[in-house]
């Protein structure tokens, strides 16, 4: 992601870099950072998965397990450094789109009410591209779930976004809530984006949110 503000009349902002990671490093762990997470391919929902005994969120191990279930899955393999001790780390899709307003699906789908609240064409974002300060984007997610009955799961805005002053939240499909992932939930996340401060250039891959997966009420 690179932050900037942007003057009056300049087509793009003066920037500078705001680095999430090295991406050539090592972790402190020893494994390196391009090492990839095998996902298993989804075929149905998941009817069972077995869990620890005790609620509460699960750890690094168990988001492992659950990407190799197919609870979790991708357009791309899972890099195993979007996995953090509690959480994963959410990465955006090579599409951007302009709101005129936030929304919530209701009881249809995020693609159906995107009909209705997108303003102009999608914004590729594959090269990076600009994202205009108050200004409310909706980003569809890489990463896909198919929730079982026992599992249910929380996003929030990583810490280095929060920093930046950007607004995000998740939304998915048939949903009254932001953030929160109703158990058995199967399909798409979508990240709303809003720039508070700056003018903001984000790429397909940029990682501004984390998914933590629940058990429990």
């Amino acid at each position: 992601v690179v932050v900037g503000p942007a003057g009056a009349g300049e087509a793009f902002p003066q920037v500078v870099e705001h680095v999430f990671g090295n991406l050539d490093a090592e972790r402190p762990d020893g494994v390196a950072h391009g090492v990839t997470i095998t996902r298993a391919a989804y075929s149905g929902p998941v009817s069972a998965f077995a869990l620890p005994a005790s609620n509460g969120v699960l750890p690094a191990q168990w988001i492992r397990k659950a990407i190799d279930a197919g609870i979790i899955t991708a357009d791309d393999a899972i890099p195993e450094r979007n996995v953090q001790p509690a959480s994963l780390d959410l990465r955006l899709g090579d599409e951007a789109y302009r709101l005129r307003a936030s929304f919530l699906a209701g009881s249809t789908t995020v693609e159906r009410k995107l009909e209705e609240f997108a303003v102009g064409p999608p914004i590729d974002l594959r090269s990076g591209a600009i994202l205009e300060r108050n200004r409310p984007y909706l980003i569809p997610l890489q990463e896909r779930l198919a929730l079982p009955a026992n599992l249910r799961a929380l996003a929030n805005p990583k810490s280095s976004t929060g920093r930046l002053d950007v607004f995000t939240r998740v939304i998915t499909d048939r949903s009254f809530q932001f953030d929160e992932i109703r158990k058995e939930y199967r399909g798409r996340l979508y990240l709303e984006v809003v720039p508070r401060s700056f003018t903001v250039i984000v790429r397909t891959g940029s990682a501004l949110n984390q998914l933590r997966l629940r058990t429990g009420d």
